[in-house]
């Protein structure tokens, strides 16, 4: 599989490091105020102690996984149909018709100098 547009994709896998900075930046251990009440707490933390930490690091995951997500999809990635031919086995015209019967078939926009885009036959002006 390819990009089309790597710059988007390396752009996409830096901001999904964004969430686990945040992440280990509230790690930060503050300073402990000893009040009467807190024994109470800290023994029902401690119970749920184990529960919580499963469901933050699933909120991370899940949090990096749709950043990333969105930056390999802005990123347009494709298969191209030698790679798709070598995996199903087949020839490049077998691929070409198969995708021409789903209706996928490739399209080159001309743009003007009035930043208009225009249906052509060709990849060049």
């Amino acid at each position: 599989m390819t990009f089309l547009n790597t710059s988007l994709l390396i752009l996409g896998a830096a901001l999904a490091l964004g969430p686990i900075i945040i992440h280990l930046l509230n790690r930060r251990r503050y300073r402990i105020i000893d009040w009467a009440a807190a024994d109470f707490l800290l023994e029902s933390f401690k119970k749920t102690k184990r529960r919580i930490r499963l469901e933050q690091l699933l909120l991370l995951a899940m949090r990096v996984g749709g950043v990333g997500m969105m930056g390999s999809a802005l990123a347009r990635p494709f298969v191209p149909e030698q790679s798709l031919a070598a995996l199903l086995g087949t020839d490049e015209a077998a691929v070409r018709r198969l995708r021409h019967a789903f209706g996928v078939r490739p399209v080159y926009k001309r743009v003007d100098s009035c930043a208009a885009e225009f249906d052509t036959d060709t990849a060049y002006l």
